[in-house]
């Protein structure tokens, strides 16, 4: 069984050398169960116009079993004071326990 994840991300302003990163995570459904993803952003330094995103993800679990979302951040390239957040998210694989 396969889950996808879809992100919205907004615009992020550059203001005294730090960013806040906005997101919006819209639901995943499994099954008729709605499972809502927590994302905590650390804070973004920026640094010779270079900007790494830092992003933990807290585990989702669904029926008891636990699902694992990695996700992959492109490098961000700071350009008149706007920056653009490039994201790829991978697949989730929900394992159904054997027997």
């Amino acid at each position: 069984m396969w889950i996808s994840q879809s992100c919205e991300f907004r615009p992020i302003i550059v203001s005294s050398m730090w960013i806040s990163q906005s997101c919006e995570f819209r639901p995943i459904t499994v099954s008729s169960m709605w499972i809502i993803q927590s994302c905590e952003f650390r804070p973004i330094i920026v640094s010779s116009m270079w900007i790494s995103q830092s992003c933990e993800f807290r585990p989702i679990i669904v029926s008891s079993m636990w699902i694992s979302q990695s996700c992959e951040f492109g490098p961000i390239t700071v350009y008149s004071m706007w920056i653009t957040q490039s994201c790829e998210f991978r697949p989730i694989t929900v394992c159904l326990p054997c027997g």
